[in-house]
């Protein structure tokens, strides 16, 4: 029964340490703390645009909800697409859908430069716009612009007690 107990301690002990081993490689190989969500600041040729949260989820897809979404004059869905990194260059595109002046999809491309130890994200997104029937998976559709975006990524706020 001591022999049992004894074994059963070591392997429990072996498993704990291959975990702990293998979760930083992970980290590192997976990105490590570039994923999740940034508070962001956009500008149009050097003017307040809006604010939006960008999140970069671990399976390599991304979400973004921005102040603009709902004005008098425009209206558009969340931005639903995909990203991919190399070192810290970071693309993704968006796509959202627009209702109001004219129901349509808008693609949004976004070129950042992120730098992780400050967890901080810069760069530009192309908008184009598209008719409902459009391919923004293929064709170019119509720029709107070139933003610059930067960022902070959001962590957790301990508490004051």
């Amino acid at each position: 029964m001591r022999n049992m107990k004894n074994t059963l301690k070591q392997t429990i002990l072996f498993v704990m340490i291959c975990a702990w081993m293998i979760t930083p490689v992970m980290a590192v190989a997976d990105g490590g703390e570039f994923y999740g969500s940034y508070l962001t600041t956009i500008t149009l040729d050097g003017k307040f645009a809006s604010r939006s949260v960008l999140t970069f989820h671990s399976d390599r897809t991304m979400s973004v909800v921005d102040s603009a979404q709902i004005r008098q004059d425009l209206m558009f869905s969340e931005q639903q697409g995909a990203w991919k990194k190399h070192g810290n260059h970071v693309i993704g595109q968006t796509i959202d859908f627009t209702f109001t002046p004219t129901p349509g999809l808008a693609r949004n491309d976004y070129d950042l430069i992120v730098d992780e130890q400050n967890a901080k994200l810069n760069g530009h997104i192309e908008l184009r716009i598209y008719e409902m029937d459009g391919d923004p998976l293929h064709d170019d559709g119509v720029l709107i612009g070139i933003y610059d975006l930067t960022g902070t990524r959001l962590k957790i706020k301990k508490p004051n007690k």
